[in-house]
């Protein structure tokens, strides 16, 4: 299995910076906040199911894999960790399953987590959802269709998410700040899948590559 660490470095002598002790947690950083010492990772675990058929192992979701040593099915399933941060290691406060999502990508911001995710049960690209997750808590879990636009990119912004699907190229902007759910703000076709994108308050920022730069007003 992998392990992952964060890796900190002390800059308060710009000209001499120095290595801290790295610390084991439990995942992909997803956010840091230094202010807080608060982190939110996405962890990792192969969950073996009854025992299953090479044929029958697809059934379990695209995320599956068939072990033949063990004549096992395997499904990959993600959790959530939020972790107290200090200086020689991480306490987990809170850790929270996906809920069968299978997730693609991951932003955060002070206020929220998005993920753009697929259900474990269906095939890839069909059944893209975004899921909006109070940042502080871990709690909430705001779910709307993501609108079948293949692997997608999901920047955090406030407390909004700036989704950019690759099938066909499109830019989605969804707004969390109503508790009754998830609002689309904005939906634009791109004219390429971009390099980079800029937010700013009422625009979106598309490098594009050759076909040059892309603004997308903000509802």
């Amino acid at each position: 299995l992998a392990r992952f660490y964060l890796d900190r470095f002390d800059v308060s002598e710009p000209g001499n910076p120095r290595r801290m002790t790295p610390i084991n947690i439990p995942g992909t950083p997803i956010r840091f906040d230094p202010d807080s010492g608060r982190l939110i990772t996405l962890d990792y675990t192969w969950v073996r199911q009854a025992r299953t058929s090479w044929g029958s192992c697809p059934s379990y979701g695209w995320s599956s894999r068939y072990d033949a040593s063990t004549d096992s099915c395997y499904v990959l399933e993600h959790s959530l960790n939020l972790l107290s941060v200090g200086d020689d290691h991480a306490t987990l406060v809170h850790r929270r399953t996906t809920e069968d999502h299978f997730v693609v990508s991951a932003d955060a911001t002070v206020e929220r987590l998005f993920l753009y995710a697929y259900a474990n049960e269906g095939r890839y690209g069909s059944d893209a959802r975004i899921v909006a997750v109070n940042a502080a808590t871990l709690g909430g879990f705001q779910v709307v269709p993501g609108g079948g636009y293949g692997t997608a990119a999901t920047i955090a912004d406030g407390t909004r998410a700036v989704v950019v699907g690759n099938y066909p190229p499109a830019v989605l902007v969804w707004d969390s700040t109503r508790d009754e759910g998830l609002v689309l703000r904005t939906a634009a076709p791109l004219r390429a899948v971009p390099d980079d994108v800029r937010v700013s308050d009422d625009a979106l920022l598309l490098s594009l590559g050759a076909w040059g730069v892309q603004a997308i007003p903000i509802r």
